[in-house]
Formats: structure tokens, C-alpha cells, sequence
């Protein structure tokens, strides 16, 4: 990461880092049943994380130095074949991110985020779904919201 400082000072740098894991267990239900997780953790890379809520790294103004923002990240979900063509999925997942004293009271702490659906594939190639989502994010100085969402979808695969 770099960053040219407006004050005249040469260009400051810090590197970033990142791992994950990531995976699909099969459950034994014979109906094609899995579990899907990830999490991901490291220094520098919020922008590949969730949506975006935590910055890759915090400019020190008062050491003239780039801060690279710790986070830990990570989602699981349980598939679910009901009969036929109908399925389920319930997911949760969350973000925490370790801000430096630096950051903006207004800079993301931790996220979370929950959402069950049901989808029916009537035909080949076509499915039909609805999902409830409920989403909270907490900031630095404490504040925090939730969101809930109801979503339907159409997919046609080509």
C-alpha cells in the first residue's frame, strides 16, 4: 500500500497480508446436504472483505507513517434439500476489524449479518427465490444500526 502525503514528504508504504480457508463439508443426508464456510484474516486487505467497511490501511499524520487495519472475517452456511426442487440456506457471517487510535469515530468496528431462503427450480435453468436478511454494523464510537431486507429473485441460467 502507499501513499503520497500532500505535506511535500516522500511517498509512505506498508505491506499488507492476508489468509483464508475455505471450504464444503457434505452432510450424510443423501439429498446433496453441505455445510460452506470461510474465514479470513490478516493486515491491509479490507477492500477484498465483505463489503467493503474496513479501510486497507490508516494514514498516521502525526508519525508520517501508512497503518495497515487488522481484520478477521468469516462466513458459514447450511444448504438444505427439502423434496425435489425445493432448497433452503441459512447463512451468517461477520467482520471485526481492529482499528488503529487513529481512525475516524466514524470508521466500521464489527458487522454481522444473518439470512435464511427458499428457492424452487421449476424448470431447468430457472429458480425462484425469497430471502429475509438482517444485517447490524457497530462504528468506533459506538454507534450502530440494523438492516433487514426481504428479497426476491428470478435466475435463468444460460
Amino acid at each position: 500500500m502507499r501513499v503520497d502525503p500532500a505535506n511535500g514528504r516522500p511517498a509512505v508504504t506498508a505491506q499488507g497480508y492476508g489468509v483464508s480457508l475455505a471450504g464444503i463439508a457434505p452432510l450424510s443426508t443423501g439429498k446433496g446436504d453441505d455445510i460452506r464456510f470461510m474465514m479470513t484474516g490478516g493486515r491491509g486487505l479490507g477492500r477484498y472483505v465483505g463489503a467493503n467497511v474496513a479501510a486497507d490501511a490508516i494514514y498516521d499524520t502525526a508519525n508520517d507513517r501508512l497503518v495497515p487495519v487488522p481484520l478477521l472475517a468469516g462466513f458459514a452456511g447450511v444448504r438444505h434439500f427439502w423434496i425435489g426442487t425445493l432448497r433452503s440456506t441459512w447463512m451468517g457471517s461477520f467482520q471485526r476489524i481492529w482499528n488503529p487510535a487513529t481512525a475516524s469515530p466514524l470508521s466500521t468496528r464489527q458487522v454481522w449479518d444473518t439470512a435464511v431462503n427458499l428457492f424452487v427450480s421449476p424448470l431447468p435453468r430457472l429458480d425462484l427465490g425469497v430471502e429475509l436478511r438482517v444485517s447490524h454494523r457497530e462504528l468506533v464510537n459506538g454507534a450502530s444500526g440494523m438492516l433487514e431486507r426481504l428479497h426476491f429473485t428470478v435466475k435463468q441460467g444460460f
